[in-house]
């Protein structure tokens, strides 16, 4: 039987695997440098040494070409690369102290100028007479390992600084997308709370008022009961349009069935005299089957986007007839809202847009505003999936032709 895991124990190992796996490439990025420094260093001291010393290297050994002084030199620089990288992989110096990391590079440094030339004095590259020249040569060694070391360390510490400032930077991202997620969650729900408060008590207090003032008019005179039955129907009309006018404002009819359901209610309550028109891309959409899938915050934040181009197209653009498309690719969901009305006609300001625009922004969506070639203005919002609202791509991929396709009258 298994044990669960609770979500502390779960973070737990889950910051001890990124910090082992941090050390593990911090500590292979440190050997990978020295041994690339070490290496080089170490060839370039053997040809050097080869092509400056080679006579006399032929004077000393009667040797008749610097070969034989290659080889023996390279064999040395080989082991003492060896050494060094070795010492890399295993002292874990990114890990350490700064202090310490200094520490154990000059001792590693001493010690491999050392091997070095014990080997030199075995393999006789020095006589056991020219010690006063094989010392110097050891203090260079010293002196360059421990350089490479520090460089290497310098390289893994910037990797190291660059690896938290990213991370930092995905955190306060992470906290903002959190933060503005809550937010819209905390939005959503005050929204319907009031809108489900405004349609049911206070609808109901409506009702119960209607039903008095009837009762009250039967038992009056025939002049107040003009005036009590006037004020009664004022309080209808104000119950049937007003209070549900202020409840879809809040949180828009069928928004919660998904963007097109909730699209179709909108247009409906347009005006008899005003002609629309739905166009749903997407097959499997057109029953609401992915739209609904979508964010019920992504969904709100398009509706008023369709609710502000609607304002803007009856009460300034003095439109006549209006033309939704909705369609969705495989990682975004578009709106197009059409209008006959006058268009545009230099520079504009957005006002409510501009608002609905920054809330795009927040979602790295976008949102557009052109004038039509056929007149009257074209409002284009489109917004990303996250990955968990991914759906199959529509089995349609013909593009949407806007402007000449006919489209399906919006129905409540």
């Amino acid at each position: 039987m298994t044990t669960p895991i609770s979500d502390s124990n779960a973070l737990a190992l889950r910051e001890s695997r990124t910090r082992r796996d941090d050390e593990a490439r911090d500590t292979r990025t440190t050997v990978i440098i020295v041994g690339v420094l070490a290496a080089s260093l170490g060839v370039a001291a053997t040809v050097q040494s080869v092509l400056i010393f080679g006579l006399q290297s032929a004077d000393l050994h009667a040797e008749a070409s610097p070969l034989a002084e290659l080889a023996r030199r390279f064999s040395i620089n080989l082991v003492s690369v060896t050494i060094v990288t070795l010492c890399a992989a295993t002292l874990r110096l990114p890990q350490r102290r700064r202090a310490v990391q200094i520490a154990l590079s000059a001792a590693v440094g001493t010690g491999v100028a050392l091997v070095r030339a014990g080997l030199q004095l075995v393999g006789g590259v020095y006589l056991g007479t020219q010690l006063d020249a094989a010392a110097p040569d050891a203090l260079v060694v010293a002196v360059m390992v421990t350089l490479v070391f520090m460089t290497a360390l310098t390289i893994t510490r910037a990797q190291q600084r660059a690896r938290r400032e990213a991370r930092e930077r995905v955190f306060q991202a992470t906290l903002a997308s959190d933060a503005l997620a809550s937010l819209q969650q905390e939005e959503l729900r005050v929204r319907r709370l009031v809108a489900d408060g405004i349609h049911g008590s206070l609808q109901n207090r409506f009702v119960i008022l209607a039903a008095e003032l009837g009762s009250i008019a039967r038992e009056s005179s025939a002049p107040h009961r003009e005036r009590i039955d006037a004020v009664r129907r004022q309080l209808d009309e104000l119950r049937e349009t007003e209070l549900r006018s202020l409840s879809s404002a809040l949180y828009p009819e069928r928004l919660d069935d998904g963007l097109v359901p909730a699209a179709r209610a909108l247009l409906a309550r347009l005006p008899a005299g005003i002609a629309t028109r739905l166009r749903v891309r997407d097959t499997a959409a057109s029953n609401d089957r992915d739209m609904r899938l979508i964010d019920v915050s992504k969904r709100l934040l398009l509706v008023r986007v369709i609710e502000e181009a609607l304002t803007n197209a009856l009460k300034h653009g003095t439109a006549t007839s209006v033309a939704l498309f909705v369609f969705r690719e495989e990682r975004s969901v578009t709106i197009e809202f059409h209008d006959d009305g006058v268009g545009i006609d230099g520079p504009i300001e957005l006002h409510g847009l501009a608002l609905l625009r920054d809330r795009l922004h927040h979602h790295r969506g976008e949102l557009t505003l052109d004038s039509s070639a056929e007149g009257g203005v074209v409002v284009r919002a489109g917004i990303p999936l996250n990955p968990d609202e991914e759906v199959p791509a529509p089995a349609e991929s013909a593009p949407l032709q806007h402007r000449t396709e006919p489209c399906e009258p919006a129905t409540a």
